[in-house]
């Protein structure tokens, strides 16, 4: 987290703590971190300098109307102040914030491929249970893994790779020497 990013996230963090609802909060900067992500032009557009921020302001109005109204003024706050660079992290600090706030721990899942929904699933309720409490991982690709999956929940990494596999069976028949 920058100071920049932190500052917004928790500027919006305060705006909704006392609604009550954090979990519709949370999904709708998780949708929005899609939209963003998967419309670059779209972002584009509301960080040009071409267009006015009332114009800016009406895209933002009718492409979001579904959203709350905190979120809807929180990303026009974003676009007035330039900052829509730095939108994805933003709301990405804003959902960690959440999730500290409602006890739920963040972590990264490295494998080979992306995973479908339900293997991400069976890893999270086995994660969970192993750190005795709540934990949403995100899916990362590395194919240096070989095959296997890598967890890594706050300082905490639970390997079951391929590639660590093969090193702790190198270390054994090197007698722990590399």
């Amino acid at each position: 987290m920058s100071e920049l990013t932190k500052r917004y996230a928790y500027g919006l963090f305060d705006l909704i703590k006392n609604e009550g609802d954090f979990l519709d909060y949370k999904e709708e900067a998780r949708i929005l971190r899609t939209i963003f992500s998967d419309n670059p032009d779209f972002v584009e557009t509301l960080n040009s300098r071409f267009l006015t921020n009332s114009e800016k302001h009406e895209i933002i109005n009718s492409t979001l109307k579904d959203f709350h109204p905190y979120m809807v003024s929180f990303i026009s706050l974003v676009v007035d102040n330039h900052r829509m660079t730095y939108i994805d992290d933003i709301l990405y600090d804003f959902i960690s914030a959440v999730n500290d706030k409602i006890g739920i721990k963040e972590g990264l899942l490295y494998s080979t491929y992306h995973l479908s929904e339900q293997e991400l699933s069976e890893v999270e309720k086995s994660i969970s249970k192993l750190e005795k409490g709540k934990v949403e991982l995100r899916n990362v690709i590395d194919t240096s893994l070989i095959g296997g999956i890598k967890v890594l929940v706050g300082d905490k990494v639970y390997d079951g790779s391929i590639k660590n596999k093969l090193n702790s069976l190198k270390l054994s028949l090197l007698g722990g020497r590399s």
